[in-house]
């Protein structure tokens, strides 16, 4: 093997590294100093479990106080079925359904760069596609992780529709 392939080799697998690394710091970090939006879901889908309207506030805020220690002004405007759809992990206590969101929105995240590229002319492999991976999540997911909104599972539902 030449100088230029092994250096080929050791850009792939230091790219793939970093993106692999930073999106996993991204997330963890983002689960364990940020935070915001899943607040509102959860408490939602807590509210119709117990057969009341997420929509109301009176209803929404003793849930929030009583998952997250207080209420703040997290109102719940998505639609019903999300709150439906969060309900499997409202069974289980905030902090845990928290943890089980991120990693959640990470592993879908690693799957709608792989379906993106399937779209996009990206290069096929190596070190530019992991650098482009990398960027990718830096821009959209890190923001999205950070306040813990759904758009990476609009994302992947757009793209397993194509």
């Amino acid at each position: 093997m030449n100088n230029k392939a092994r250096w080929i080799k050791r850009a792939d697998f230091a790219a793939l590294s970093a993106w692999l690394i930073a999106s996993l710091f991204m997330a963890i970090t983002a689960l364990l100093w940020f935070g915001q939006d899943f607040r509102s879901y959860y408490a939602a889908a807590r509210v119709l479990l117990a057969g009341g309207n997420p929509y109301n506030f009176h209803e929404l805020a003793p849930a929030l106080l009583a998952a997250t220690g207080r209420v703040g002004n997290y109102a719940y405007y998505n639609p019903p079925w999300f709150a439906w759809c969060i309900a499997p992990i409202a069974w289980l206590p905030f902090e845990i359904a928290r943890a089980i969101w991120m990693l959640l929105n990470w592993a879908l995240w690693l799957f709608s760069l792989w379906q993106l590229s399937q779209f996009l002319d990206w290069p096929r492999i190596g070190w530019r596609r992991w650098l482009m991976f990398l960027l990718a999540t830096f821009i959209f997911a890190w923001i999205t992780w950070r306040y813990e909104q759904f758009n990476v599972i609009k994302l992947t539902g757009r793209l397993v529709a194509h």
